[in-house]
């Protein structure tokens, strides 16, 4: 193996998350995008996380990757 490249988990490198559920009932009128498994679904006020972000869907749209560049 070459001295470029070093052995380890996925866990050092990424940290990965379960969604949170963001009724629309909850949501209130904002520029933060609202991440689904088909994309960008609506906005909101508050971020839940800070951006870089890969989102990949659970079910629906399963095989589809969105990269979010913002929180």
């Amino acid at each position: 193996m070459s001295s470029k490249w070093r052995e380890t988990s996925i866990g050092e490198v990424v940290e990965l998350k379960h969604g949170y559920n963001l009724s629309q009932q909850a949501r209130s009128s904002g520029t933060i995008p609202v991440i689904s498994s088909s994309g960008v679904t609506n906005h909101h006020s508050e971020a839940m996380v800070k951006e870089l972000g890969v989102v990949m869907g659970r079910y629906g749209t399963l095989g589809q990757i969105f990269s979010i560049e913002e929180d």
